[in-house]
């Protein structure tokens, strides 16, 4: 009798253990879920803001070295192609001046 008591004791523990362990599962599914949801929407809300920083305060008043630390630094593909925009539109002006000045020099 003290054999069939223990047994059927160990089934009902092993079935408690059993249920505990899917109800464990289904909690970290969910919350797994959840945080998937809310880094989507953390993307979504960076890129927003990303774009509205660059509407709000244009590239174009950035100094240099922002320009050059946004580039090197930034992950965000819109940025760093406005980025090298503006810099390569900074170069294109800086070699134009350089060359009008190297013919005023010579004259």
């Amino acid at each position: 009798v003290v054999s069939t008591q223990s047994t059927g004791e160990r089934e009902k523990e092993e079935a408690q253990k059993r249920e505990q362990e899917e109800r464990d599962r289904m909690i970290a599914l969910s919350i797994s879920e959840d945080n998937k949801a809310a880094m989507v929407k953390d993307e979504d809300q960076n890129k927003k803001e990303t774009k509205a920083t660059l509407d709000q305060s244009n590239i174009r008043d950035w100094k240099f070295s922002e320009l050059r630390d946004c580039i090197n630094t930034s992950c965000d593909m819109e940025l760093l192609e406005v980025a090298r925009e503006e810099f390569h539109r900074r170069l294109k002006a800086y070699h134009g001046w350089k060359q009008k000045n190297q013919e005023r020099r010579t004259k």
